[in-house]
């Protein structure tokens, strides 16, 4: 179930924003503006970033109430009468794959390849 809120619980924007504090704090940027926090973030290389933040700094997903909803549980997915997620009306089959890779994202090749885009 990764990818999803039921793997990591969502966090609300109050508490994303607290951890968004917390995680500047952390990197030394609480004093910088916001372009300045950008261009710190975009420079820093990806293993002193992760580095720096300390494990109570949380990666989650946010409550938007609109593509991740509160109150979504195992047993309200299972009922076959619930409507917490639309696509069991409609969605038929079921592509199960693995998710070795999925935290990819923080490794130094996505940096790289970012740079070399931009």
């Amino acid at each position: 179930m990764s990818g999803t809120s039921l793997l990591s619980n969502p966090l609300s924007y109050e508490e994303h924003e607290q951890n968004y504090q917390n995680a500047m704090i952390a990197l030394g940027l609480a004093s910088k503006t916001p372009a300045e926090r950008i261009n710190a973030l975009l420079e820093m290389p990806p293993g002193e970033l992760i580095g720096k933040l300390p494990p109570s700094i949380r990666t989650a997903p946010a409550i938007d109430s609109d593509i991740v909803i509160p109150g979504v549980t195992y047993s309200g997915i299972a009922d076959l009468g619930s409507n917490i997620l639309p696509g069991k009306a409609w969605c038929t089959d079921l592509l199960i794959g693995d998710a070795e890779v999925d935290v990819r994202s923080f490794s130094s090749d996505i940096y790289s390849k970012y740079h070399a885009i931009y």
